[in-house]
């Protein structure tokens, strides 16, 4: 155990799996334990090479990252994290309705049936690129289920289409406009032009 300004951290060494699970941080006096934070710890065994599935989005827009769990995942509490460190991934949403909003953004939950947990980005940014586990957790267990990555590109925002048609047409309803009197101006200018081209008719003496 270290104190670092205040901050303190505990040193497992030679971990084993046994030991993945939820740990809480906190102070205890005579009658109470006071929680501050709860570390979830996922020890690993072997070589981990998960399926990484990719997810792109628009800077600006939004993105979805659907995490999808099996029939006995149904029962854990699910979430997902954003790997922030090599040994680090912070929570962004979870199913009990906790949210980490992240940069400028917005987070919000879908969760569409016990199988199916999405979580939706708002106003995306460079800074939102990179690696996302779907978990899932019980007070004893933890599993990572799914990995997406996750990339982003320079594109116009939502509802930037929308702005574009809406100048469109006024520059469309200003020129139609324009046309009518045009061609309304042209109308009297060629009767003009033809009553005055009639004239007096002269005849010749003889």
């Amino acid at each position: 155990i270290a104190d670092t300004n205040g901050k303190i951290s505990v040193t497992i060494r030679h971990l084993q799996e046994i030991e993945t699970g939820a740990y809480c941080c906190g102070l205890e006096d005579t009658s109470s334990f006071n929680i501050s934070d709860v570390i979830l710890l996922k020890v690993f065994t072997g070589t981990w090479e998960p399926i990484v599935s990719e997810i792109s989005g628009v800077v600006g827009n939004v993105a979805t990252v659907p995490c999808l769990y099996t029939e006995e995942e149904k029962f854990y509490k699910k979430f997902l994290c954003k790997v922030t460190s090599r040994n680090k991934c912070t929570i962004i949403a979870s199913s009990d309705g906790a949210v980490n909003n992240l940069q400028n953004g917005s987070v919000s939950i879908t969760i569409n049936n016990s199988h199916n947990f999405a979580v939706t980005l708002g106003n995306i940014n460079k800074a939102d690129e990179g690696e996302y586990w779907c978990g899932a957790v019980t007070v004893k267990n933890i599993k990572i289920v799914q990995v997406k990555n996750l990339t982003t590109a320079e594109g116009r925002p939502n509802g930037s289409n929308d702005t574009s048609r809406e100048v469109l047409l006024k520059i469309w309803t200003i020129f139609r406009w324009l046309l009518f009197a045009a061609m309304a101006v042209c109308s009297a200018s060629v009767t003009c032009y033809a009553h005055f081209a009639k004239g007096p008719v002269l005849q010749a003496s003889k």
